[in-house]
């Protein structure tokens, strides 16, 4: 198993960030929706390109992505830390330690301090618990449910973290290229 990670931007072709992406948060599908998953591929992509974020991510020996995580930065404040924004494993892949390996990844190399926030389904805490992480508070969103906001260091006060706000048309553009890419996908199958 092979670790990376996707900073912005970089000397990678278009095309390799948006599969990156796109295979990173295509595990949340069932659990989240089909709108959460473009907002996530919107989220992403908006990070990496202005700088702002990081994709991590684990492969196995034959190639295949097993885990995934991204992170916000931090901004300069005493208040602000990193933000988990995504940590997933494709369901075949679930029970093998690649969860714990890929959040073990993205907290040593996102955190300097050891702080960083997330939220997660209620249901999925005990699996960040086990790794330090506290409850900080719970709150009901409309389409996943009850909600929990946690945090790992010692400092929970530590929660602002940097999102991109995007314009109508920026929005747009990163809409589009998740269409363009379902699209290449639905090729890539019927040609097989």
């Amino acid at each position: 198993m092979k670790s990376y990670y996707i900073t912005g931007a970089e000397n990678l072709p278009r095309r390799t960030i948006i599969d990156c992406v796109y295979k990173a948060i295509h595990p949340l599908k069932l659990p989240y929706g089909t709108n959460a998953l473009v907002s996530f591929f919107i989220d992403c992509l908006a990070a990496l390109d202005s700088r702002n974020g990081t994709l991590f991510y684990l492969v196995t020996d034959e190639g295949y992505i097993c885990a995934s995580a991204f992170t916000y930065k931090a901004f300069s404040s005493d208040k602000s830390s990193p933000h988990l924004h995504i940590l997933s494993v494709p369901q075949k892949y679930q029970g093998r330690g690649y969860g714990k390996e890929i959040l073990k990844l993205a907290l040593s190399q996102t955190s300097e301090d050891g702080n960083i926030s997330a939220e997660c389904k209620i249901d999925i805490f005990p699996f960040f618990k086990k790794y330090g992480f506290n409850l900080k508070t719970t709150l009901q969103h409309d389409d996943f449910g009850e909600m929990a906001k946690i945090h790992h260091g010692n400092n929970p006060e530590k929660n602002l973290f940097f999102k991109p706000i995007l314009s109508e048309e920026y929005a747009d553009q990163y809409l589009k290229e998740y269409i363009d890419y379902q699209n290449y996908i639905r090729q890539q199958k019927l040609s097989s």
